[in-house]
């Protein structure tokens, strides 16, 4: 896929402005130049998505589409690593090969992987990555999943579906989805003892479980606090639960992870309070979950309101997940008092439960982002809205 040569020329020019390369291909006849300005361009967005692949100059990445579906890096591990923990670990099928960065870290703990991927030029590029990457159980399949899921059986498969139409339009919906996981999870059931599914982190939870059949596990994925999936197992071997697992997880590419568990709708009731000392505003995973009031009790803390999803507490956890801050006034929410409060102008705006956007919010009140001030635009218990004026306490285990 990548000559010595070509290898050498993107790494010598990763910090060159690709579109000047390609005006000035004349200079560079024994290159392929647009190829090599692609591959310049993916791999420098990839050294966030994917150190270990960016890391590696003989790495070939493929078209756009492909690259910007495919898993993270901590994603992928993650998946494989509860993969593991729920199988006996020795064989899983990836239905939905694409970029193969799930499959490469199912190798990692899996004895055998299967990668099914139906676009010949990326099984091709997969195999050759594979190689480098010095990855050898992984068995490439180029073909339709649907046929060869009917020839094999698993401990595990694995799902990404295609969440674009026909008219390369964004889906959501498991339904939507190709494949339709929903028509095929008999068939899936009957092939592994586990199926995972990935879904978009915008699918409803609660409507997924309606449809899915035997899920005795969701996980919501967050990296650096931004909602990237929600995975849904299923278990061939045991009858639909009441009490199904909610794990909420947001990984940090310092490796840390912050982790809430409790069981899907296990509804908990919480005391309400005005702010006080600190705020606490838990992860995007904690949200999407909705599980705010568990995590809150689980603290000894209290909530703003019932769709305020702010904790408050006169106690300082280091510990919380998600960020924390130090209130200094809570104040009308008028331009003329807010003005007291900025630095030069600036403040960083957030509402909670509030009637206008930030963007309205900010040109009303003629506020410019940034500096140290934040004001939380929210709605209290007793319907009063107010801004409540805070800074954020950063600590040494969350930088």
């Amino acid at each position: 896929m990548l000559t010595t040569k070509e290898q050498q020329f993107i790494q010598s020019n990763l910090n060159t402005d690709t579109t000047k390369l390609v005006l000035n291909r004349a200079k560079y006849l024994e290159f392929d130049i647009k190829k090599l300005a692609n591959q310049i361009n993916i791999r420098k967005k990839a050294i966030s998505k994917l150190p270990t692949w960016a890391k590696n100059p003989a790495v070939f990445f493929p078209p756009t589409i492909s690259w910007q579906q495919c898993s993270s890096e901590f994603t992928a591990i993650y998946k494989a690593t509860i993969l593991k923990q729920i199988s006996d670990g020795k064989s899983i099928a990836d239905l939905t090969g694409g970029f193969g960065v799930d499959a490469f870290y199912f190798g990692q703990q899996f004895e055998k992987v299967v990668y099914i991927e139906r676009q010949t030029e990326l099984t091709k590029i997969v195999d050759y990555n594979n190689k480098v990457l010095n990855q050898s159980n992984i068995h490439v399949v180029n073909n339709d999943s649907l046929e060869y899921l009917k020839t094999i059986k698993v401990d595990c498969i694995y799902l990404d579906p295609a969440r674009r139409n026909e008219r390369q339009q964004k889906v959501i919906t498991l339904e939507d989805s190709t494949p339709n996981i929903i028509e095929i999870q008999d068939d899936l059931l009957a092939k592994a003892n586990y199926v995972m599914v990935k879904t978009s982190p915008m699918l409803d939870i609660h409507k997924a479980l309606k449809s899915l059949k035997n899920v005795e596990a969701v996980h919501v994925v967050a990296v650096e606090n931004e909602c990237k999936e929600l995975l849904f197992i299923m278990n061939s071997r045991a009858e639909a639960t009441q009490n199904i697992r909610l794990t909420c997880v947001n990984i940090s590419k310092n490796n840390r992870i912050e982790k809430f568990d409790t069981t899907w709708n296990n509804y908990i009731s919480i005391n309400y309070s005005e702010p006080k000392k600190y705020l606490y505003d838990a992860n995007k995973a904690i949200l999407k979950g909705n599980v705010v009031g568990g995590v809150g009790n689980a603290f000894g803390f209290e909530k703003i309101a019932p769709n305020t999803h702010l904790l408050t507490s006169d106690e300082l956890r280091q510990d919380f997940q998600g960020r924390v801050f130090e209130v200094e006034a809570v104040i009308k929410p008028s331009k003329k008092v807010i003005s007291k409060y900025l630095e030069n102008g600036k403040a960083n705006l957030i509402t909670r439960n509030f009637p206008e956007s930030v963007a309205n919010l900010r040109k009303k009140w003629k506020i410019k982002d940034g500096g140290n001030v934040y004001l939380l635009a929210v709605t209290l218990e007793n319907e009063d809205r107010v801004v409540v004026v805070c800074r954020q306490l950063l600590f040494k285990d969350f930088e």
